[in-house]
């Protein structure tokens, strides 16, 4: 874009992704489980090598400190790995050597994934959220909450949604108690949240671009439920994603999405998730993510493609936009 014209573009960029292409074959997980995953990984390290001079792709959150130095930024996609508050290690790192990096400061993208914290700021702002009960670890399933089912049991923090229970919505409590099991023994913190039936909403915000000029995303999910496991991602078919044509819909969500991102920023992208009840039609916010799907048919593409974007311009806008925020560590 015209815009990166007026800053240093990076010579060396150090990318990191679950299944970048280091043709070490050094994974966390197996690659074929999860096929569309491995080819958006793909796909970003070919775009990045037609626009920098290098790109060093990497698997594991540790490269970035072994090749300190020989990149002047860092595009990670790599959202989680086998330690507590993973998520937000790259981000404390890079500013800690003033090195520029995507996404958002440590301190954001700590909020961003901690889902009871999350909902705190909404409620805050005064955006609508379902009821909620934060469970840590070792603590007993509480026996009555002050708002009924049906609930959805979910890990308190990071990505997660592979360790989501088969059984994660339940209309009783008791009936929970065998998912809460499960994950207390895994050592995972969760949240007990009033069950939203209905359709699923994404609020995608870009920096730099005006938060009107974007669409909404209607995101179909799995069976009767309408929910996005790992493993329904991860499909072949993957998520269905249309652009909603619902004007009211989309005004309200984009106003009350704009309320937390006007909080929160400047960040470089950011996705509101919602749900909208099924008999009431109240829209519900769930949770926002600063580090989120930037794949070819993500809501973030949608949405930067319905206003003239095309892929290979958003990434490169984003990067624009990142080194802007960061004007200190350039």
């Amino acid at each position: 874009m015209s815009s990166s014209e007026s800053i240093t573009r990076p010579k060396s960029i150090l990318y990191i992704a679950g299944f970048a292409p280091t043709g070490e074959g050094d994974y966390e997980i197996e690659p074929d489980n999860f096929p569309i995953l491995k080819q958006y990984h793909a796909d970003l390290y070919t775009q990045l090598t037609q626009q920098f001079d290098r790109v060093i792709p990497a698997t594991s959150l540790d490269t970035a400190m072994d090749y300190y130095g020989e990149y002047d930024f860092i595009f990670s996609v790599h959202n989680s790995a086998p330690f507590r508050n993973s998520e937000v290690f790259i981000s404390a790192f890079a500013e800690s050597k003033s090195v520029p990096y995507l996404g958002a400061p440590p301190n954001i993208r700590a909020i961003a994934e901690d889902k009871h914290l999350a909902k705190i700021v909404a409620r805050y702002l005064g955006v609508r959220t379902p009821e909620w009960y934060s469970l840590n670890v070792g603590e007993p399933l509480p026996t009555k909450l002050s708002f009924g089912g049906p609930y959805i049991i979910k890990p308190r923090y990071g990505v997660n949604s592979e360790a989501m229970p088969d059984n994660c919505v339940q209309d009783t409590l008791l009936d929970l108690s065998e998912e809460w099991e499960k994950l207390n023994k895994a050592g995972i913190s969760c949240i007990i949240e009033r069950f939203i039936p209905g359709d699923n909403y994404s609020v995608p915000i870009i920096e730099g671009i005006p938060y009107r000029n974007l669409p909404i995303i209607s995101e179909a999910g799995d069976g009767s439920l309408n929910l996005h496991s790992r493993t329904f991602k991860q499909s072949n078919s993957g998520i269905n994603r249309v652009v909603c044509q619902d004007r009211q819909t989309a005004e309200t969500l984009k106003r009350e999405t704009y309320k937390i991102w006007n909080e929160i920023s400047p960040v470089d992208y950011f996705r509101a998730d919602w749900r909208k009840e099924k008999y009431s039609r109240d829209d519900y916010f769930l949770e926002f993510n600063v580090c989120c799907n930037l794949g070819k048919k993500s809501a973030m593409t949608l949405a930067a493609k319905t206003i003239g974007l095309s892929w290979a311009k958003l990434i490169d806008h984003l990067i624009v936009t990142a080194l802007r925020r960061q004007p200190s560590s350039r």
